[in-house]
């Protein structure tokens, strides 16, 4: 078995495998519903659902006995969930049309307020991509969405044509029955966001109006309820227009959903009556008539939750205060669910399509109760936080360490009072630090705010940083130090500093020497960040060691290994204890070898001094490719706690023989 030889890269996923479900028991026929079976796309079945007394009882098992979990996305502000709503999507229509040159991608889309700038979005990237009409392409893009302007290059390296339309269809998940040129119509929204018909009239029919940045799809390739017949022959029409397009692509490749104010997706309403869930979940009537008092547009034509829960990826957007609390209620119920039985996909319908898996979840503010109630705990923070980064002007710094803290600043992970100090040994002024700091932080503030706000993001941030030239011995340099520490902090009654060493180990003594006798906080905390490598070897990294230790406490020193950060190298531990596809497979008898490749870009420019001292073995091997080798190779650890998870990685590191 090889691992990924690159680690953590965007776009970078394992594909999931999913085990067959046996079809539900077909139920009786009802008017304008076929009672054939299609048998052209996959079928799951919400535990094989027998009829039951009561709809309370139509409990089925929670999302979190689940061995996989919904891929959570979390947003800071629209523009970010705008970004990365359309490029899950348009990443999704490359990977399948790459795949062969008789691949077809089968997208089902959902109405509503929230996915429109996505659909926008996407289709302004699309239109880029292709290099159709660049120029306005372009200023659409920029406007729409500034993250992609740096991926559009990076992706136009490796594309070598673009992409083939006509092998997309699109399909609508739910419409109000109402004249497809209505306001309240689905369709027409789509038409003038996705396809970029404004009027939401097709370019081949009168009255429309068409400009130059129409989305390439022939018209053939919409499969959409014709709202203008009849409710029964426009339901009877839709189906036959859907089970066509299943049968000459045996698959929907991924459909978009909401959830309602009452939990609803699509157009299923709860809470379902049993009945309603046997037909939602019957692999016949893939398109059903539902109704709604609650909403616009009483008479609604859905496609069935069978339809969507056999559907190879499922996306969620969730956005807002209430669809964020209305989904952690959701999971939360199908927590206790065990204990009290009270959840149901009969009032979750959405339970249904976690259960089918490959979900994910792109919400705005972010998903995480930790990390929304730390913001607000920051928010409300009074203490002053200094954060002094030696070695400022160097790789490490320049690439990793302020862009992390740029990052911080952006999703608001700071507190309001903060400033970073860099010192360093190189010669310039402030102006000449952050003209080189700079350039990596814009792509940053693009992906985090518009392009008109973009300024302002990184002037804010400027606005917090200084720069102090100054050696790593020389206590006068540090008392230097010291003062300008006191000026940026002024009067705050308490005060966090945290040094942080982006250096070469054989100056990490004399450096925390220094800041110890001339920069040391009374006003409140101190903490110590040591970077990677810590020595040359066991001997000096024990004297390091005990050196630091002589003064600091333990709790004041934290020892970090930055690649344990990348999202991959996040996921290894729910990739390999969290899915039961791949749980078994990491094993002696199945797995023949494993090979742990480094690749990198950039060389050793202007790093040779580093380079001649420790060498490659200890910049990568050592630390962060022997980190990885034990997440791969540890033992199910008793929990998921940092003590849990390193007394694993410790005897995976006893059993290597040296080399």
């Amino acid at each position: 078995m090889y691992l990924p030889s690159k680690i953590g890269q965007k776009g970078d996923e394992v594909d999931k495998m999913k085990s067959a479900n046996e079809e539900a028991s077909p139920s009786g026929s009802s008017s304008g519903r076929s009672t054939k079976s299609p048998g052209v796309f996959p079928t799951f079945s919400v535990a094989a659902i027998p009829p039951r007394a009561a709809v309370s009882s139509l409990a089925t098992r929670g999302i979190f006995d689940l061995s996989e979990r919904p891929k959570e996305i979390s947003c800071r502000n629209d523009d970010a969930f705008v970004a990365h709503g359309a490029y899950l999507l348009f990443n999704a229509i490359k990977r399948k049309l790459t795949e062969s040159s008789y691949a077809k991608v089968v997208i089902g889309l959902s109405g509503g307020s929230t996915p429109l700038p996505i659909y926008s979005a996407l289709r302004h990237l699309a239109l880029a991509s292709a290099d159709h009409e660049p120029g306005r392409a372009a200023t659409h893009l920029a406007t729409a969405v500034p993250e992609f302007s740096e991926e559009l290059q990076r992706d136009a390296k490796g594309s070598d044509s673009a992409l083939d339309w006509t092998r997309v269809f699109f399909f609508l998940v739910d419409e109000r029955y109402v004249h497809p040129t209505h306001a309240d119509s689905n369709q027409r929204s789509i038409r003038k966001h996705l396809l970029g018909q404004p009027n939401g009239v097709a370019c081949d029919q009168p009255g429309a109006e068409c400009g130059g940045d129409v989305l390439p799809v022939p018209e053939k390739n919409l499969i959409f309820p014709d709202t203008s017949l009849p409710l029964e022959d426009c339901i009877v029409k839709y189906r036959s227009a859907l089970l066509e397009l299943l049968a000459a692509t045996q698959q929907i490749d991924l459909v978009t959903l909401g959830l309602g104010p009452d939990g609803h997706i699509a157009s299923i309403f709860p809470p379902l009556s049993e009945e309603d869930l046997k037909e939602q979940m019957n692999p016949n009537p893939i398109v059903l008539h539902t109704t709604t008092s609650r909403f616009a547009g009483f008479d609604r034509i859905t496609v069935s939750l069978q339809l969507l829960c056999g559907a190879h990826q499922k996306v969620f957007f969730l956005k807002g205060d209430e669809k964020i609390r209305l989904w952690r209620d959701m999971q939360d119920d199908a927590r206790s669910k065990v204990r009290d039985s009270k959840v149901s996909v009969a009032e979750f319908p959405a339970l249904a399509v976690l259960q089918s898996g490959n979900v994910k979840v792109v919400a705005v503010p972010p998903l995480d109760v930790h990390e929304e109630h730390l913001q607000q705990q920051l928010r409300a923070d009074r203490t002053f936080l200094s954060v002094v980064v030696l070695g400022a002007s160097g790789d490490l710094a320049h690439k990793k360490t302020y862009p992390a803290l740029f990052s911080l600043f952006c999703e608001g992970l700071l507190p309001p009072h903060f400033h970073i100090v860099g010192y360093a040994r190189s010669k310039m002024t402030f102006d000449q630090f952050w003209e080189k700091i700079s350039q990596k932080l814009k792509s940053l503030s693009s992906f985090f705010c518009r392009r008109a706000s973009a300024i302002d993001l990184l002037a804010s941030f400027k606005s917090h940083c200084s720069y102090l030239q100054g050696l790593y011995d020389r206590p006068a340099d540090f008392a230097n130090l010291g003062n300008h520490l006191k000026e940026v902090e002024g009067d705050a009654e308490q005060v966090g500093r945290v040094l942080y060493l982006a250096l070469p180990p054989d100056v990490f003594l004399p450096s925390v020497k220094s800041y110890r006798q001339s920069c040391w906080n009374t006003k409140g905390w101190n903490r110590v960040v040591v970077e990677k490598p810590f020595g040359r070897d066991l001997k000096s990294s024990d004297k390091l060691s005990a050196s630091l230790m002589a003064l600091l406490r333990e709790r004041e020193i934290f020892r970090i290994d930055h690649y344990l950060g990348k999202e991959m190298s996040l996921s290894l531990t729910a990739l390999r204890f969290a899915n039961v596809a791949f749980m078994p497979l990491f094993h002696r008898d199945y797995v023949h070898s494993v090979r742990i490749t480094f690749k990198e870009q950039s060389g050793t420019w202007r790093r040779g001094g580093y380079f001649d001292n420790y060498g490659i073995i200890r910049d990568v091997m050592q630390n962060h490719m022997i980190q990885l080798l034990t997440l791969v190779a540890m033992e199910r650890p008793a929990s998921l706690k940092d003590d849990d998870i390193r007394d694993e990685k410790v005897k995976v590191l006893k059993q290597m023989p040296p080399v």
